[in-house]
């Protein structure tokens, strides 16, 4: 299509108003859109320049096509501003005229959208795809070059709009998700983008999408938490994939390659869709809703799913049950323990459970470590993403350490374990539940 393609987000819209898709993103420093050239799509794309030679490159973030204002051409934007569609072709030398702000400080996808619906568009980006923030912006003048912020996800649960706090959204996209005529964001945590190195790194892969509700002048957002072993990569794709009249979500990252089937009303919660590969239970994701009683001495309750207790005591070296990621997959259970590394604590990576509906007031497990906040054991709630118990472990020895958590009894959560210090290591054991009065 071209032979140079930069820009992190690349995106396929209809500039040229001909009919077909045209490629925007820069290239060799300029931004544009390439064109089909001719009958064969396997030729070279005609690149239009839009931008003067601004030294845009493959890691430049942050790019969006929509009409900004209200025109009912496609404009192009970018972190710094947007150009203007002049809705015909330019001379040799011209460029679209350039509206400076400042939208992010890089981010990713960016969309002008009505959000809510008073017939003008508002600019809905990340802030930063290797850190925190989402926003929309609102025009406060007819040219749409001076905009009002509007905090949609901040950098802390406790004072985000959302009540959630992801870090990462290195993709978004747009649709009516549930077909009420407002469009929704769908966003979520790139995995590791620069391993641990970003802002959040050990937070959970999630994936979310983000109700648009109206109410008068007002716009109010929901979030609806997907998955937390998933996350987007640099791009999200949504369509309706098994052509069922619903959105769907398709999602490729570090962790793997990932297809979510928007539920049926009619289909309850604890009832996966049809399909082989689900069915099968491949990649560990049909929740656990039962419980059973525990053996040893312990006591308690353990997750169960149709009948079968969840692998949480690891008598056996196989992990049914779990995903482990990165090096320390490759021996994760010594003695009948998980233990991320306490003779080799450079082995990094992390294990998660499949999701399971929490019973009784209290949990318990057994834990040691060295105390390191980037080695632990957590168990989130899988609604939020958020840990409701965590502990990293003070000793070599294994202790059995006990959390209260009867405001959570009934929603589904998962357990993580993660090591992300190269000097720090978690080993843990016998996860346990406990109904109401009953103690470990």
């Amino acid at each position: 299509m071209l032979e140079v393609t930069d820009n992190e987000s690349p995106m396929m819209e209809d500039i040229d108003g001909d009919g077909l898709d045209d490629l925007v993103c820069s290239s060799q420093g300029y931004y544009g859109y390439a064109s089909r050239a001719g009958a064969d799509p396997k030729q070279i794309w005609k690149f239009t320049r839009i931008s003067p030679n601004n030294g845009y490159h493959r890691f430049t973030h942050g790019l969006g096509v929509g009409d900004v204002n209200g025109d009912s051409l496609l404009d192009i934007m970018e972190k710094d501003g947007w150009w203007q569609n002049p809705g015909k072709p330019l001379g040799e030398g011209e460029h679209w005229t350039f509206h400076p702000f400042a939208f992010n400080s890089g981010g990713s996808q960016m969309f002008a959208v009505d959000l809510d619906g008073d017939g003008q568009n508002e600019v809905v980006t990340g802030i930063a795809a290797h850190g925190y923030g989402l926003v929309y912006y609102r025009a406060i003048n007819s040219d749409a070059t001076q905009f009002e912020r509007v905090e949609i996800m901040t950098d802390d649960p406790h004072t985000s709009p959302l009540g959630v706090a992801i870090s990462q959204l290195h993709a978004v996209e747009i649709a009516d998700i549930n077909r009420d005529g407002v469009p929704d964001i769908v966003t979520g945590k790139r995995w590791w983008a620069h391993a641990n190195g970003d802002p959040g790194s050990s937070q959970p892969a999630t994936l979310l999408w983000i109700e648009t509700q109206r109410a008068g002048k007002r716009v109010n957002f929901v979030p609806h938490i997907l998955d937390n072993s998933s996350g987007v990569g640099t791009q999200v794709s949504l369509g309706d994939v098994n052509s069922d009249g619903t959105v769907d979500i398709v999602s490729g990252n570090k962790r793997g390659a990932y297809l979510f089937l928007q539920r049926p009303p009619e289909r309850s919660d604890d009832r996966t869709l049809p399909g082989s590969l689900v069915e099968k239970d491949t990649f560990v994701a049909r929740p656990a809703m039962d419980s059973a009683a525990a053996d040893g001495e312990s006591g308690g309750l353990v997750p169960a799913l149709n009948g079968r207790k969840m692998n949480v005591s690891f008598d056996e070296a196989e992990l049914l049950d779990w995903e482990v990621r990165g090096p320390m997959a490759a021996k994760i259970v010594v003695d009948g323990v998980v233990d991320t590394g306490s003779q080799s604590p450079d082995k990094i990576g992390e294990m998660i459970s499949r999701p399971f509906r929490l019973t009784g007031s209290k949990i318990s497990f057994e834990v040691a470590g060295n105390n390191h906040l980037e080695a632990r054991v957590e168990v989130i709630a899988e609604m939020t993403g958020q840990p409701i118990a965590a502990s990293a472990g003070t000793t070599q020895e294994m202790e059995r350490m006990t959390f209260d958590v009867e405001q959570w009894a009934g929603q589904m959560v998962r357990i993580r374990v993660v090591d992300h210090a190269k000097d720090g290591f978690v080993r843990f054991d016998n996860f346990r539940m406990y109904a109401h009065g009953n103690t470990p």
